[in-house]
């Protein structure tokens, strides 16, 4: 099975947060994981607030790496069809989308997309 892995668990295996999240994701053979586009531009994001030091440089280095052996995948031009209905349906609701896409994205990227989500809420599967 593929796997696109979210900002969330890209996160957390950089920071070593989870040993069972980490070595699920190293036992798994790296053309079968991938990342968006979206969530790499948010992880350099991440860093880029990070004040200079050796955990920000270790990230750094971390983040290369992992970038470098994965595939990173624009999102799917279908996903922007279910993007613009989610966006008007939760604003008919009152509530504004604003950082909320980023944990919409993997539901989008499923829908369109061979790929299988892994967020926090099914990491643990």
């Amino acid at each position: 099975m593929r796997y696109l892995l979210d900002t969330n668990i890209v996160s957390y295996f950089l920071r070593d947060a989870s040993a069972s999240l980490s070595q699920r994701i190293l036992d798994s053979r790296p053309q079968d994981l991938a990342i968006s586009t979206i969530s790499a531009g948010e992880l350099r994001f991440g860093l880029s607030k990070l004040p200079p030091s050796k955990r920000a440089n270790s990230l750094a280095l971390r983040m290369n790496h992992l970038f470098n052996s994965l595939s990173i995948e624009p999102l799917p031009v279908e996903a922007a069809m279910h993007y613009g209905v989610i966006r008007q349906q939760l604003e008919a609701l009152g509530q504004p989308i604003g950082a909320m896409i980023y944990g919409l994205l993997p539901t989008l990227w499923h829908r369109t997309s061979p790929w299988s989500a892994i967020t926090p809420a099914n990491s643990k599967k």
